[in-house]
């Protein structure tokens, strides 16, 4: 029995540890920036943002969660497309809710973009709440003052 709960606690700070996975370095990417649902600039992403997008996302591996409904009509006024060195590609989107609140929905060439820990979930995309504070860290970074 205490063999048991040991194992169960080890589980379950295994999982409690994980976050997404984006999956090999990066290589390549660009920053697409749209206002009123049209597109208004798309910028190549310079090595150096792209070694400090990578580290932003690995800081904020946690809090995604899978979705299991079709991507919503709510706008999304930057879109990052991204090649990893493995030729994979990831696209993560910043989404303005109606409320004004932002999150990030990400999906990959793959067929899953979210695993759970230990496979159980899969979606076709994973989301996490993007606060004020983040946002402004990530639009830096991609001004290149990050």
């Amino acid at each position: 029995m205490k063999l048991q709960i040991l194992l169960c606690l080890s589980i379950a700070s295994v999982l409690a540890a994980c976050g997404q996975d984006f999956g090999m370095p990066l290589e390549s990417g660009e920053a697409v920036v749209f206002e009123n649902r049209q597109e208004l600039r798309r910028e190549a992403l310079s090595p150096d943002q792209l070694r400090e997008l990578s580290r932003w996302f690995e800081q904020h591996r946690s809090g995604w969660y899978g979705l299991i409904t079709p991507a919503s009509a709510e706008p999304a006024p930057l879109q990052l497309r991204l090649k990893h060195t493995d030729g994979k590609s990831t696209y993560v989107s910043v989404v303005v809710q109606a409320n004004g609140h932002r999150y990030l929905r990400l999906t990959t060439s793959e067929k899953w973009a979210y695993r759970s820990a230990g496979g159980l979930v899969k979606s076709w995309a994973a989301a996490r709440p993007l606060s004020d504070g983040e946002n402004d860290d990530l639009q830096a970074l991609l001004r290149g003052k990050g």
